[in-house]
Order: C-alpha cells, then structure tokens, then sequence
C-alpha cells in the first residue's frame, strides 16, 4: 500500500512525488487525465525537465502511477498538487480542485491526511476541510504549498525550505513527519500562514518585476536606458536592486496575484491590480513597437518570432503565459497577411507546430529575410548570438526587437539597415554642447 498518493500528476505532483519516493516513502502519482495516467506508465510525461524525467526513472518500485483511487489498508496522506487557474473575473476556479477533492473523498477513510500542495486563495484549506467534516469525514487537512520554480522542480523539493500549516496540531505534526524526509520543515502555524506565504513569495516577484517594467517604460517615453540607469542608481547603493526588465510570462505569477486579490476586501486591491495592468501595458507597448514598424514597411512579409516557450532560464519547453505567443495573436488580428516564423532553442519542431505557428529549424532561417525578429525569452542561446551575421539574412530595414535584454550588450551599429530595439532603452537623446 501507498504511504502517499499525490493527485495531479503534472510537473509540480510528479516533482514532489519522485522525491518523496527518493527517500524511501511509498508513492502512488494519480490523476483524473486518463492520458496524463497514460503518458507516464509509458513514460513518456508531459515535461521537458530532465533531472524530472530521470528521478522518475530512477524512483522504480517506491513510486507507481495509480489508475484509479482506491480506500487504502493503512493512514494515507493525499497531496493535492492540481492547477488552481484564474477565472476571466480573476477568481479562483475550483473546477481541477473541487475534482481532485471529490475523487479523495470518495475513498478516503478516517485517519487519512489531506496536504493541499497547490497555490490556492487564503483560507481554501480551512473551507475543504468543513467540506469534508460536513460529508461525516474524519480527516486531517493542511497547507503544504510547493515553491519551486519550473525548471529546477525536482531539485527545488530538497533545497528549499518547506512550508506547513495544518489545521490542528495532530495536521501539523503528519505534515512536518513527511516532508523532513526531503529537508529544512518551517511550520508556520496555521493553514492560512502557510497559504499566504505562498502567494506571498509570488506576488512580491510580481511586484518586482512590474515596478522594474514600469520604470523601463518610463525610460522608453523619455529616451532613457533603463538598465544603464538601473546599473548606476544601484552602485553601493543597497537601498535600489530592481529586477531585470521584461514582460512575465508563464502560469504562476500573475495567477497568483489574482488569487491574492480574491483573499483581500476589495478596496485594498488596488496595488495587486497595478500589477496586473503593469505587466499587461509591458506587451501592449512591445506589440505598439512593432505596429509602428510595420505600418512604415509595407512590403513586410514575414517576421520571426523566437523565445517561443514563457522563460528561458531555467530553460523550459511550457508555453502558458507566453509572451511570443500572446504577440503571434497581436500580429495574426492587426496583421493577417503577414507569415509568422518561429524557433525556440528548447523546443522541438512539432512543439512548435502545435502552437500554430510555422517552425524554423534554426534561427538563423527564422529570420531569413524577416522584417522584425523578436526575442521573446531570455534563453541564454541568445546571448551568443552573432547580430551582425543575423542582420545580414534579415529583411532590409528590419528591426530586432528584444523583450528581455539578453543581448542588450551589442551597442554597434548594425548592417543591411537593421535597427536592434531593447525593452526599457528609448531612443537615445543627443546630449547638449
């Protein structure tokens, strides 16, 4: 019998499970996708880590995919590792969570434990517990959040300090057992500590990164470089560290600002929403940029867009919150004659396809004879690049733009026309005599 059986079985479950099993407990991977279930008896799961892929591998017998959720002969501890995405009002929805719960409490039996692993409101935890007692279930419920990043999933289970919080004392205790296996334990009290915690650590990274980005668009209306400004400002000065600039992506942060937002009385949302807009202005501006662009090059064919997975460091093949595609939408509706090429230097080429665009099997033929490349992501294979060499098979006149600053070091000046735009550097402004 299983020690443990984590529900949802996608990066963040099969993460924590793997290293559960790494040191010896007993793990069963469930999830209410058939094909989920499928993909990873065939072992062949839906990620690209691979440090994920070969601690699965290496997990054998003390970890198992479970086909269907059975009552268990012994105390069992469910981890509930399932999405919590945001509705369209940026509300939770419960729809993957209120599935994963009803599929526990179909067989759960008195003794048995439930950790909600996900990123989840304030006080979500407390609500499902009263869901279950209402149902006649004697079960222990706390908040167990997992922190890791994508990328870095399994190593980020043994390195980084795990949060608890249960219900009662007797939660608390059973969370804390399970996860010193992995490492460092923090038990912050209560269910709800631990939830906000969580959102907490997020929505400051959100924060960070919308405050870095709306002094970068600040620069570009005022013809500043915001990183040289960010360079000079913060020397020996500890007093000013702002994150790099570029537009966020992925499924997390800006999620879970929303969630925090949810857990808040309305009339304190206003700066969770600042965010929001913020990070929401940062692509608008980079979409405005290449509007302008176009509509003085008629004669604009094609452009490429790379960088097409949301982050490239840790380098990730996940394309939810992408920027690159949230732009190839932009272009499709303002510019629907123009082709759009891609290439990613972590994804494949039927990845690529898949999101509907027209793979390019290197970045150099994306942006052959392109009138604008975009480097969406920060993915370190664009640092090396030889611009000049690019410029030269690019369309005449074309612009390189940069989302992220990777190759904001390239301060010549290039061939064949081509003009190299960084987000937060505005045109330079001549300095008088």
């Amino acid at each position: 019998m299983d020690d443990a059986i984590v529900v949802g079985s996608g990066t963040t479950g099969t993460a924590v499970g793997a290293a559960l099993a790494s040191r010896g407990v007993k793990v069963g991977l469930y999830d209410n996708d058939p094909a989920r279930r499928a993909a990873l008896v065939r072992d062949v799961p839906a990620f690209g880590e691979q440090s994920l892929r070969e601690a699965v591998d290496a997990a054998g017998r003390t970890l198992h995919v479970v086909e269907e959720l059975r009552p268990q002969q012994s105390p069992t501890v469910y981890l509930v590792c399932v999405p919590t995405p945001t509705s369209d009002s940026g509300e939770l929805d419960a729809t993957f969570l209120n599935s994963a719960m009803a599929a526990i409490t179909r067989v759960a039996r008195p003794g048995d434990a439930v950790f909600i692993r996900s990123t989840v409101p304030i006080g979500t935890t407390r609500r499902l517990a009263a869901q279950a007692k209402a149902e006649q279930l004697d079960l222990q419920f706390a908040s167990t959040p997992d922190r890791s990043i994508e990328g870095r999933s399994f190593a980020d289970q043994f390195s980084l300090p795990q949060l608890v919080g249960g219900l009662d004392e007797k939660a608390a205790r059973r969370a804390a057992a399970l996860f010193a296996t992995l490492g460092q334990v923090i038990d912050l009290g209560s269910a709800e500590a631990a939830e906000a915690a969580k959102l907490f650590a997020n929505v400051w990274r959100a924060a960070a990164f919308a405050a870095a980005n709306a002094m970068a668009m600040a620069c570009e209306a005022h013809g500043l470089d915001a990183r040289a400004i960010f360079a000079g400002a913060g020397c020996n000065y500890p007093r000013f560290s702002p994150a790099t600039p570029g537009p966020v992506g992925g499924p997390c942060l800006l999620k879970d600002v929303r969630l925090l937002a949810a857990s808040v009385p309305v009339g304190v949302r206003a700066l969770l929403d600042g965010v929001v807009a913020s990070e929401t202005a940062a692509v608008a501006l980079i979409a405005d940029c290449l509007d302008k662009h176009l509509a003085g090059y008629p004669g604009a064919q094609r452009i490429a867009l790379t960088g097409i997975a949301f982050k490239g460091v840790p380098p990730v093949d996940d394309i939810r919150g992408s920027v690159a595609l949230a732009l190839a939408r932009h272009i499709r509706e303002r510019w629907p004659s123009i082709l759009i090429t891609a290439w990613d230097a972590a994804m494949t080429a039927d990845q690529i396809r898949r999101t509907g665009l027209l793979p390019a099997d290197s970045l150099m033929n994306a942006a052959n004879d392109a009138a604008a490349v975009v480097f969406c992501n920060n993915h370190p294979a664009f640092a090396a690049i030889d611009l000049p060499a690019l410029a030269c098979v690019a369309a005449n006149g074309a612009i390189f733009y940069d989302c992220t600053g990777i190759t904001a070091q390239f301060g010549g000046v290039l061939p064949n026309r081509v003009r190299h735009h960084v987000f937060g550097r505005g045109e330079t402004r001549e300095r008088s005599a």
